[in-house]
């Protein structure tokens, strides 16, 4: 009797151990300010400066802004160029190996080419020393204190949580057992997701029927189908019945149209609007390997369809970096829940 006593005593010795391994431990936790579009903008300290950043899932690298870095004192420092490595000497055709440099585009196709490292950067309780950023000027005069973007290179250590309709985002550790992060809701939907090297959000979502390889992108005000896969995936034109033109002409120019259905796992947004746009950087990139004159162009895959913050308000969602899951419930699922304790 004392021995299975001993027994029982252990076991929920262990059950106990293994509830509290479970547990969410936030890290940080960050009340965003509503941008244009529902974009989200979270307070940052660099070098002691208090400013703004928009969060955003689909940049790689944090930016900020040139003029700012320039206020700090912060250097700004050219990225270097990789130079071309041949196999066998003085036959440079027969063995060119291609060395393609760091190189960093923003969504139109502009390439940035310097950073800058700031020495102390904290958001929320996590604290960053030498921490780099490339540089951009992108200021907003109509917003003076955003002052730059939250990249995925800033957060992907962590997991992520997005309730943009209580203007929250939540930073927990990696830490936790597999599949027990969704506290808010009972029901959810999980989808396994890709990362690239830099951290890129890739999933499969199925629009009207058509699995597509999409990009979730905070930064996006908008959702936008390339006008390629809008042609190749459904056989839409600029002119086709249903096309509404935005603004510019042909490839350049930006249209909208609505679609049926847009289903990620088990959560459905009906009758979504979508914006039908050239893929810039596709465009850039291609043209980059043609200067480059590369006798093997480097083939870089982008994305079908982004993820804009015009679908991803109506969601909650929390990003499982270590896992690679990405856990959904809409944005009304569930009673208001407190964020677990740090």
């Amino acid at each position: 009797m004392i021995a299975r006593a001993a027994i029982a005593a252990v076991l929920l010795t262990a059950s106990a151990a293994s509830a509290q391994d479970c547990k969410l431990h936030a890290v940080a936790s960050l009340r965003t300010e509503a941008g244009p579009d529902g974009l989200l903008f979270v307070p940052v300290s660099v070098s002691g400066q208090q400013i703004l950043m928009l969060l955003d899932t689909g940049a790689t690298r944090g930016i900020l802004d040139a003029n700012f870095a320039q206020s700090l004192g912060l250097p700004a420092n050219r990225i270097p160029v990789a130079q071309p490595t041949f196999a066998i000497p003085h036959h440079p055709l027969l063995s060119f190996q291609s060395a393609p440099s760091t190189q960093f585009f923003t969504a139109n196709g502009t390439r940035l080419n310097t950073y800058t490292v700031v020495p102390s950067f904290d958001v929320g309780g996590v604290h960053a020393k030498d921490a780099q950023f490339m540089l951009a000027g992108f200021a907003d005069p109509n917003i003076p204190a955003l002052r730059g973007i939250l990249g995925s290179d800033r957060f992907r250590d962590y997991d992520l949580e997005l309730n943009p309709r209580a203007h929250l985002v939540n930073l927990f550790s990696q830490d936790h057992c597999e599949g027990r992060v969704v506290y808010w809701a009972d029901a959810y939907s999980d989808l396994p997701i890709g990362l690239s090297q830099d951290g890129e959000i890739r999933l499969i979502m199925t629009l009207d029927g058509q699995d597509l390889d999409t990009v979730l992108d905070t930064g996006a005000p908008n959702t936008t189908l390339s006008l390629q896969a809008a042609h190749n995936v459904f056989g839409l034109e600029t002119d086709s019945p249903g096309i509404e033109k935005l603004s510019g002409e042909g490839r350049d120019g930006v249209y909208r149209t609505r679609f049926k259905s847009l289903v990620a796992g088990g959560v459905a947004i009906t009758n979504p609007q979508i914006l039908l746009v050239r893929d810039a950087l596709a465009d850039r990139l291609k043209q980059e390997e043609i200067d480059a004159h590369h006798l093997m162009p480097e083939v870089r895959r982008t994305p079908q369809l982004i993820l804009g913050m015009d679908i991803l308000r109506q969601l909650h969602l929390y990003i499982a970096y270590r896992e690679k899951k990405l856990y959904i419930t809409a944005a009304s699922a569930g009673a208001p829940a407190a964020t677990p304790a740090h």
